[in-house]
Protein backbone atom coordinates (compact mmCIF):
# COMPACT_ATOMS: atom_id res chain seq x y z
CA UNK A 1 0.00 0.00 0.00
CA UNK A 2 2.85 2.43 0.84
CA UNK A 3 4.49 1.71 -2.50
CA UNK A 4 1.33 2.68 -4.38
CA UNK A 5 1.02 5.90 -2.37
CA UNK A 6 4.71 6.77 -2.91
CA UNK A 7 4.58 6.11 -6.67
CA UNK A 8 1.34 8.09 -7.04
CA UNK A 9 2.73 11.00 -5.04
CA UNK A 10 6.02 10.93 -6.97
CA UNK A 11 4.30 10.89 -10.36
CA UNK A 12 1.95 13.68 -9.25
CA UNK A 13 4.89 15.85 -8.20
CA UNK A 14 6.71 15.08 -11.46
CA UNK A 15 3.65 16.02 -13.53
CA UNK A 16 3.18 19.23 -11.53
CA UNK A 17 6.82 20.18 -11.98
CA UNK A 18 6.72 19.52 -15.72
CA UNK A 19 3.54 21.54 -16.17
CA UNK A 20 5.03 24.47 -14.23
CA UNK A 21 8.11 24.58 -16.48
CA UNK A 22 6.19 24.49 -19.78
CA UNK A 23 5.74 27.89 -21.41
CA UNK A 24 2.21 29.19 -21.87
CA UNK A 25 0.83 29.05 -25.38
CA UNK A 26 -2.30 30.73 -26.62
CA UNK A 27 -4.38 30.02 -29.68
CA UNK A 28 -6.05 32.71 -31.73
CA UNK A 29 -8.57 31.32 -34.20
CA UNK A 30 -10.24 33.18 -37.03
CA UNK A 31 -13.27 31.49 -38.60
CA UNK A 32 -13.59 32.23 -42.30
CA UNK A 33 -16.48 31.69 -44.61
CA UNK A 34 -15.15 31.97 -48.16
CA UNK A 35 -17.44 33.57 -50.70
CA UNK A 36 -18.86 30.90 -52.97
CA UNK A 37 -18.85 31.17 -56.72
CA UNK A 38 -20.48 27.92 -57.80
CA UNK A 39 -20.10 26.55 -61.29
CA UNK A 40 -22.89 24.83 -63.16
CA UNK A 41 -22.10 21.51 -61.48
CA UNK A 42 -22.17 23.14 -58.05
CA UNK A 43 -25.49 24.89 -58.76
CA UNK A 44 -27.00 21.63 -59.98
CA UNK A 45 -25.92 19.88 -56.78
CA UNK A 46 -27.21 22.76 -54.68
CA UNK A 47 -30.66 22.78 -56.37
CA UNK A 48 -31.66 19.36 -55.18
CA UNK A 49 -30.00 16.93 -57.53
CA UNK A 50 -30.25 13.51 -55.90
CA UNK A 51 -26.72 12.57 -56.88
CA UNK A 52 -25.38 15.90 -55.63
CA UNK A 53 -27.25 15.54 -52.35
CA UNK A 54 -25.93 12.03 -51.77
CA UNK A 55 -22.43 13.09 -52.69
CA UNK A 56 -22.51 16.01 -50.28
CA UNK A 57 -23.67 13.71 -47.47
CA UNK A 58 -20.52 11.64 -47.76
CA UNK A 59 -18.29 14.69 -48.21
CA UNK A 60 -17.73 14.60 -51.95
CA UNK A 61 -17.78 17.67 -54.12
CA UNK A 62 -18.18 18.09 -57.85
CA UNK A 63 -15.42 20.71 -58.05
CA UNK A 64 -18.00 23.42 -57.56
CA UNK A 65 -15.88 26.24 -56.25
CA UNK A 66 -12.38 26.89 -57.44
CA UNK A 67 -12.24 30.33 -55.77
CA UNK A 68 -12.65 28.75 -52.32
CA UNK A 69 -9.81 26.35 -53.08
CA UNK A 70 -7.70 29.23 -54.34
CA UNK A 71 -8.41 31.21 -51.17
CA UNK A 72 -7.28 28.32 -48.99
CA UNK A 73 -4.16 27.85 -51.09
CA UNK A 74 -3.29 31.55 -50.82
CA UNK A 75 -3.80 31.49 -47.05
CA UNK A 76 -1.24 28.68 -46.76
CA UNK A 77 1.09 29.82 -49.54
CA UNK A 78 4.79 30.39 -49.05
CA UNK A 79 4.72 33.70 -50.91
CA UNK A 80 2.02 35.17 -48.64
CA UNK A 81 3.76 33.86 -45.52
CA UNK A 82 7.16 35.20 -46.56
CA UNK A 83 5.67 38.59 -47.43
CA UNK A 84 3.84 38.65 -44.07
CA UNK A 85 7.05 37.79 -42.19
CA UNK A 86 9.05 40.41 -44.09
CA UNK A 87 6.44 43.19 -43.81
CA UNK A 88 5.96 42.65 -40.07
CA UNK A 89 9.65 41.93 -39.29
CA UNK A 90 8.81 38.63 -37.61
CA UNK A 91 12.15 36.86 -37.98
CA UNK A 92 13.47 38.26 -34.66
CA UNK A 93 10.30 37.05 -32.89
CA UNK A 94 10.28 33.64 -34.55
CA UNK A 95 13.97 33.12 -33.73
CA UNK A 96 14.29 34.89 -30.37
CA UNK A 97 17.16 32.66 -29.27
CA UNK A 98 19.30 33.80 -32.23
CA UNK A 99 18.40 37.52 -31.98
CA UNK A 100 20.41 40.01 -29.91
CA UNK A 101 17.70 42.45 -28.76
CA UNK A 102 20.19 44.89 -27.22
CA UNK A 103 22.26 45.38 -30.39
CA UNK A 104 19.33 44.77 -32.78
CA UNK A 105 21.21 42.19 -34.85
CA UNK A 106 21.67 38.45 -35.18
CA UNK A 107 24.03 36.81 -32.73
CA UNK A 108 27.40 35.89 -34.13
CA UNK A 109 27.73 32.64 -35.95
CA UNK A 110 28.16 31.33 -39.46
CA UNK A 111 25.93 33.12 -41.99
CA UNK A 112 24.35 29.84 -43.12
CA UNK A 113 23.04 29.33 -39.56
CA UNK A 114 21.28 32.71 -39.44
CA UNK A 115 17.52 32.78 -40.03
CA UNK A 116 16.24 33.43 -43.54
CA UNK A 117 12.75 33.98 -44.92
CA UNK A 118 12.69 30.34 -45.96
CA UNK A 119 13.49 29.21 -42.39
CA UNK A 120 10.98 31.75 -41.10
CA UNK A 121 8.34 30.26 -43.39
CA UNK A 122 9.03 26.82 -41.93
CA UNK A 123 8.85 28.16 -38.36
CA UNK A 124 5.63 30.07 -39.08
CA UNK A 125 4.14 26.92 -40.59
CA UNK A 126 4.52 25.24 -37.20
CA UNK A 127 2.48 27.91 -35.41
CA UNK A 128 -0.16 28.35 -38.14
CA UNK A 129 -2.90 25.79 -38.73
CA UNK A 130 -5.51 26.05 -41.46
CA UNK A 131 -8.36 23.55 -41.22
CA UNK A 132 -11.50 23.25 -43.30
CA UNK A 133 -14.93 22.00 -42.30
CA UNK A 134 -16.41 20.88 -45.61
CA UNK A 135 -19.89 20.24 -44.21
CA UNK A 136 -20.26 23.78 -42.86
CA UNK A 137 -18.10 25.37 -45.58
CA UNK A 138 -16.02 27.11 -42.94
CA UNK A 139 -12.28 27.48 -42.61
CA UNK A 140 -10.41 28.04 -39.37
CA UNK A 141 -7.04 29.77 -39.23
CA UNK A 142 -5.30 29.21 -35.89
CA UNK A 143 -2.11 30.88 -34.70
CA UNK A 144 -0.47 29.44 -31.58
CA UNK A 145 1.94 31.76 -29.77
CA UNK A 146 3.19 32.65 -26.29
CA UNK A 147 1.42 36.04 -26.28
CA UNK A 148 -2.36 36.06 -26.84
CA UNK A 149 -2.42 39.63 -28.20
CA UNK A 150 0.29 38.91 -30.76
CA UNK A 151 -1.40 35.63 -31.77
CA UNK A 152 -4.70 37.44 -32.38
CA UNK A 153 -2.99 40.25 -34.29
CA UNK A 154 -1.09 37.83 -36.54
CA UNK A 155 -4.22 35.78 -37.26
CA UNK A 156 -6.27 38.86 -38.19
CA UNK A 157 -3.44 40.47 -40.16
CA UNK A 158 -2.75 37.27 -42.10
CA UNK A 159 -6.41 37.03 -43.15
CA UNK A 160 -6.33 40.71 -44.10
CA UNK A 161 -3.17 40.18 -46.19
CA UNK A 162 -4.74 37.18 -47.96
CA UNK A 163 -7.89 39.20 -48.70
CA UNK A 164 -5.84 42.07 -50.13
CA UNK A 165 -3.80 39.70 -52.27
CA UNK A 166 -6.90 37.96 -53.64
CA UNK A 167 -8.66 41.29 -54.22
CA UNK A 168 -5.72 42.78 -56.12
CA UNK A 169 -5.42 39.59 -58.20
CA UNK A 170 -9.13 39.73 -59.07
CA UNK A 171 -8.83 43.39 -60.07
CA UNK A 172 -5.77 42.65 -62.19
CA UNK A 173 -7.56 39.76 -63.95
CA UNK A 174 -10.68 41.84 -64.61
CA UNK A 175 -8.65 44.64 -66.15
Amino acid sequence: RWLIIAVTLGLGLLAGGLSATQPNSYKATVILSPVSNPTAAGRLAGQGSQVGGLASLIGLSFGGDSSKTESLAVLQSESLTERFIRDNNLLPLLFEDKWDAVNQRWKSGPPERQPTLWKGNQAFGKIRDVSEDKKLSLTALTITWSDPVIAAKWANDLVKAANELLRSEAIRESE
